[in-house]
Order: C-alpha cells, then structure tokens, then sequence
C-alpha cells in the first residue's frame, strides 16, 4: 500500500494498514499532546528534535501511531499488528510527523 495516500490531504489526514485493515491518521494538536504524554510530558519539540537525530525506535513508530489514530477520531487498538513492516510504518510515522509540522 502506497501510504502517503491521504484521506482528506486538505485536513493532513493519511491513510496506513495496521491489523489488516486500512485506517485514517492525522496529528492534531491534541494527538501531539497525546505523544507528549506517552513520553512523560516531554515537549513535543524536543521530541522530534531527537527522532530526527536518533531516527525512530518500535516503541517512537507505535507511540507516533497511537497518536495519529487518536487525532484522526479512529479507535486506538492495544495491539499494533504493522501490516507493512517496521521499514513502511517508520518512514509512514516519519511523514505523519513532517506533515503535522509543515505550513499548507
């Protein structure tokens, strides 16, 4: 699956496959306090700052994909199957980030 494929690209939304379906990710301002949380309240600047740097770990690509689901109103499931792949999912996080964070 082609996953810079966007939902609504207007609204930053982007479509991933997680548990073998296909569902909508978007990082609102209240997912990016979600990933704040998920990091003990550590400043969401800082946070990419050091993803940029150290690139992404299992636990930055799911924590990233908790968010995206969140903000985008999707049901956020315990388990995370990556239908795609670690390799798919980190640089599908990676846009989802760069998208949240560019001027449209």
């Amino acid at each position: 699956m082609n996953f810079l494929t966007f939902h609504n690209p207007r609204r930053g939304e982007m479509i991933f496959k997680i548990n073998q379906r296909s569902h909508r990710f978007k990082l609102t301002l209240t997912a990016l306090a979600y990933l704040e949380a998920s990091y003990g309240d550590e400043d969401i600047l800082i946070l990419t700052r050091r993803f940029a740097k150290n690139g992404l770990s299992a636990k930055d690509v799911t924590n990233i994909l908790r968010a995206g689901l969140y903000g985008a109103g999707e049901v956020v499931p315990a388990q995370i199957d990556l239908d795609e792949g670690f390799e798919a999912a980190s640089r599908f996080a990676t846009a989802l980030l760069e998208r949240a964070f560019c001027v449209r």
